[in-house]
């Protein structure tokens, strides 16, 4: 309510269009931008409904509230399946004061509420305590992170991290089991994806379903050396041109292998180690806010929250390694770590390759949190024993 975050953008192409869809204006279905992401109508149809029961950017906005607050119970709960409740604890407060989820809602993303969606499907499958047959489990997880991906495609990275779980569980749960669980979850995530999006289609909501026309489109920004992987109007001459954008692709390969992996760093470092709050504060050049009679400039409150978000992002990295070092030696692990795990390293993969922005590390820095609480867990475990070491020393 304090921040009057505009929509700008993407997010105001997807506001407008959910407005029209209230009104059964469909018009905009044929435009050049759902046109070429038909992907978008997932989202765009959600906050339609959303917007039928209060016509009101900051109800959108409380509703982010309500589901950046279930993310942070996500945590707490996944994190209690690999750690200590009192470590859950720590690290779902932890992400709870990350200055750029905390003020992120203001931005009508659709990387919210497919965060909340994907993670839950991950929750039901990673729980032991959740009383319900293998076979539901791995239905209930498809279909959810099945509609997460409706609303946002990042469920596939998810999928995929599962698939490589089942590779390595392989010799241990055996090849029957591994094919028959993994064939529940896929059918039930494509199975959901194919109904939603055919729907779509008879409906005539959106006459390519839920289709990414111009798939190359972001490899062509990805791998652009001169805006780092990030968007470049300069590309735009290649949209829906399958051709033109293979030949530029192929271009920017075939370069030195030197110049391919100083992009792949810059990349990186974008997208892992640079926080970003423009999207929430992108009207508030040169403005001022006044506290206790005190006068400061939003530019600056603004870099000293993007500076506190890197330093956190640094020591949770740090933690991330010392825990995972630690938890592999472990004899009584709980293996469904791996997926969370593989979720680090396939979007580490997936973002060298297609378009970067800080703001996609949104959905990994979840990940990324839960596995920190590892490595705060190790720490405290051996300050404990330290402490207790020093006192029977004292005392013997």
């Amino acid at each position: 309510m304090v921040i009057k975050t505009e929509p700008v953008s993407d997010f105001k192409i997807m506001l407008n269009a959910s407005r029209l869809i209230n009104i059964s204006d469909f018009s905009f279905v044929n435009s050049t931008y759902f046109a070429t992401w038909s992907y978008q109508m997932g989202f765009v149809f959600y906050q339609s409904l959303l917007l039928k029961i209060f016509d009101s950017v900051l109800f959108l906005k409380i509703i982010n509230c309500f589901i950046t607050s279930s993310i942070c119970v996500l945590i707490y709960y996944i994190a209690k399946e690999f750690m200590k409740e009192e470590y859950a604890r720590i690290v779902s407060l932890f992400y709870c004061f990350l200055f750029f989820p905390l003020t992120f809602v203001t931005v009508l993303s659709n990387q919210h509420f497919s965060a909340l969606l994907i993670y839950l499907g991950l929750f039901v499958l990673i729980s032991r305590k959740i009383g319900i047959s293998d076979f539901k489990r791995y239905i209930i997880s498809g279909v959810l992170i099945s509609f997460g991906n409706i609303i946002r495609p990042e469920g596939i990275i998810t999928i995929l991290s599962i698939f490589i779980y089942f590779l390595f569980m392989l010799k241990k749960i055996g090849l029957k089991k591994v094919v028959k669980s993994f064939l529940i979850l896929i059918v039930s995530y494509y199975a959901v994806f194919f109904v939603i999006s055919n729907l779509f289609i008879v409906t005539g909501l959106s006459p390519n379903g839920l289709k990414n026309n111009d798939p190359y489109w972001k490899f062509v920004l990805g791998l652009n050396y001169e805006s780092v992987g990030s968007y470049d109007d300069d590309d735009t001459y290649v949209l829906n041109d399958k051709d033109a954008a293979l030949e530029l692709i192929k271009e920017r390969v075939m370069v030195s292998p030197l110049k391919l992996l100083n992009l792949f760093l810059k990349k990186s470092n974008i997208f892992w180690n640079t926080s970003t709050l423009s999207w929430t504060f992108n009207d508030y050049d040169d403005k001022t806010i006044t506290i206790l009679g005190n006068t400061y400039s939003i530019n600056d409150i603004v870099s000293f929250m993007n500076d506190y978000n890197q330093k956190c992002m640094f020591i949770m990295y740090i933690l991330l390694i010392i825990g995972l070092f630690n938890y592999s030696k472990k004899k009584n692990k709980n293996m469904k770590i791996l997926i969370l795990i593989n979720q680090v390293f396939v979007t580490l993969g997936v973002y060298l390759l297609i378009e970067v922005q800080p703001r996609y590390a949104y959905f990994i820095q979840i990940t990324t949190v839960i596995l920190m609480g590892i490595g705060i867990e190790y720490i405290c475990d051996n300050l404990k024993n330290y402490r207790k070491f020093i006192k029977n020393k004292n005392y013997n």
